[in-house]
C-alpha cells in the first residue's frame, strides 16, 4: 500500500509546501489495548520519519569485516596459484636441463624461486591480516 501525500497548504501560506514539510499518511497494524485484536491504525508522520521501507543501516565494521575476509581469501588463492606455478616451472626446468637447455633451465629456476618467495610473502601478509582480524573481531576468530 502506498502512502498518499497530503498537499494542502497551512493557513496563510501561498507557496507549495517544501519537501521537508510534506506529510505522508502511514498505516500500522497494532493490537487493540482492550480486546487484544489486531487493528489498522492510521497515523500522520513526516515523510522523513517513515522507515518501514528504508533498511536499517548496517554498522560500519561489518563492511570492514567482509573486506578483510575477502582479502584473506584472495591472499590464500594467490598463494595457491604461486605454489602451483612454482611446481610446474620446476618440472619444466628439470625437463629442459635433461634436454641440454641449461640456460633455459636456469631461467626457469629463477622464475620458480620468485614464485616460492611470493608464497612466503603471502603467508606473512596473511598472518598479519589474521592477527588484525583477531583484534578487531575477537568473538569471530
Amino acid at each position: 500500500m502506498t502512502c498518499p501525500k497530503i498537499t494542502e497548504r497551512p493557513a496563510g501560506c501561498e507557496r507549495p509546501l517544501p519537501k521537508k514539510c510534506r506529510r505522508t499518511v502511514s498505516y500500522a497494524i497494532a493490537a487493540d489495548p482492550v480486546s487484544g485484536q489486531p487493528r489498522l491504525i492510521k497515523g500522520l508522520m513526516s515523510a522523513n520519519a517513515v522507515t518501514d521501507r528504508t533498511p536499517a543501516p548496517s554498522p560500519p565494521y561489518i563492511h570492514i569485516r567482509e573486506e578483510m575476509l575477502g582479502l584473506m581469501r584472495a591472499l590464500t588463492e594467490g598463494m595457491r596459484i604461486d605454489s602451483l606455478m612454482a611446481d610446474q616451472l620446476s618440472q619444466i626446468s628439470d625437463r629442459a636441463r635433461l634436454c641440454g637447455e641449461l640456460e633455459m633451465a636456469d631461467g626457469l629456476l629463477d622464475v620458480t624461486r620468485q614464485h616460492r618467495v611470493a608464497v612466503l610473502e603471502g603467508q606473512g601478509r596473511l598472518a598479519a591480516l589474521e592477527a588484525r582480524y583477531a583484534v578487531l573481531f575477537p568473538d569471530e576468530s
